[in-house]
C-alpha cells in the first residue's frame, strides 16, 4: 500500500513539475526580459530636454546641408509650463541661439530663420553636442544632449535645410546604376 500512494504522490509531482515547466516555457521571454514599451524613448528624430521643470525642448534637431562642414538650422520647440515669461539658450559648435519663450506658450524653432548654424561640427547621421540652458525668475539651469544631424532626403525635412535643399542631391544615391556582373564567377 505504501508503494502505491508513493507512486501516486510521485507522479502528482511529476504532472506538477511538467505544467509549471510548460508554464515557464510559454511566458519564459517575458519573464526574464524588460518589457521593452517601459523604456522612456524620443518618439521622433530629435531628442527631448528638460534642464528644468518649467521649459521643455521637444524633438531637439539640426538640419543640415551635405559635406565635411555642414551648415545647419536648429528644429524642434520650446514649451513654457509657467506663468512667467522664459528665454531659452541653445549652443551648438559655438554658436550660440535665445529663444524667448512666453508664459504658458510654446515656440516652434523651425519657423526661424534666424536660427542657422555656420558650422555644425559633425556630418549628416551623425550626432552633435547641444547645450540648452533656461532662464527664468528662479534663475537658471543647463543641460546638454547629443542632437541627431539630419539631412533634407526626407521632404518633411527638405523645406529647413539652409539655402534650400536640391532634391537631386538628396536623393541622388537612390539612384545609382548598379554594376552588372557577367555569367561566369559572378554574384
Amino acid at each position: 500500500m505504501k508503494s502505491a500512494a508513493s507512486r501516486q504522490a510521485r507522479r502528482r509531482i511529476a504532472a506538477g513539475a511538467l505544467a509549471l515547466t510548460a508554464a515557464f516555457g510559454v511566458t519564459g521571454c517575458s519573464a526574464v526580459s524588460p518589457i521593452a514599451t517601459s523604456f522612456r524613448y524620443h518618439p521622433s528624430d530629435g531628442v527631448n530636454l528638460n534642464p528644468i521643470p518649467e521649459v521643455g525642448f521637444r524633438n531637439v534637431a539640426v538640419v543640415a546641408t551635405e559635406g565635411a562642414n555642414p551648415e545647419g538650422r536648429l528644429m524642434g520647440s520650446l514649451s513654457n509650463r509657467t506663468d512667467r515669461d522664459l528665454t531659452a539658450t541653445l549652443t551648438v559648435n559655438g554658436t550660440s541661439f535665445t529663444v524667448d519663450v512666453p508664459a504658458r506658450d510654446a515656440v516652434n524653432l523651425e519657423t526661424r530663420d534666424d536660427l542657422i548654424v555656420p558650422n555644425v561640427g559633425a556630418r549628416t547621421g551623425e550626432m552633435v553636442a547641444t547645450e540648452v540652458t533656461a532662464r527664468g525668475a528662479q534663475g537658471s539651469s543647463t543641460g546638454s544632449a547629443d542632437v541627431p544631424v539630419l539631412s533634407g532626403t526626407l521632404p518633411e525635412y527638405r523645406h529647413l535645410v539652409p539655402g534650400e535643399a536640391d532634391a537631386s542631391q538628396l536623393t541622388e544615391h537612390l539612384y545609382q546604376e548598379t554594376a552588372h556582373y557577367g555569367t561566369e564567377g559572378g554574384h
